[in-house]
């Protein structure tokens, strides 16, 4: 169970931060089994995919805006077996 968790030793002296540390690796290992069951992937594979999701701030004489890059056919894919839409396009016009 340890090696799945990939627990490291915890530098906490609190009991109260120990078991705060403990209850959010656990609360990532559910959420990225969850994840793997979903979507049929491995947990390496979809944050791989999804890493490559970004958002920049563009400046230009129109204007300053939040452009998002274009999300491919895997990504989409994954976004959609979790009920959730790409982003836009163009997230903020500032």
């Amino acid at each position: 169970m340890k090696h799945v968790l990939d627990i490291r030793p915890v530098n906490h002296t609190k009991e109260q931060r120990i078991r705060a540390h403990v209850g959010i690796c656990v609360l990532s290992y559910l959420l990225s089994t969850h994840a793997e069951n979903t979507c049929l992937m491995s947990w390496k594979k979809i944050r791989s995919s999804l890493g490559g999701l970004h958002a920049g701030c563009i400046s230009s004489p129109q204007g300053t805006f939040i452009k998002t890059t274009e999300s491919n056919k895997e990504q989409r894919s994954i976004l959609k077996k979790f009920s959730i839409k790409p982003p836009p396009e163009v997230l903020k016009i500032l």
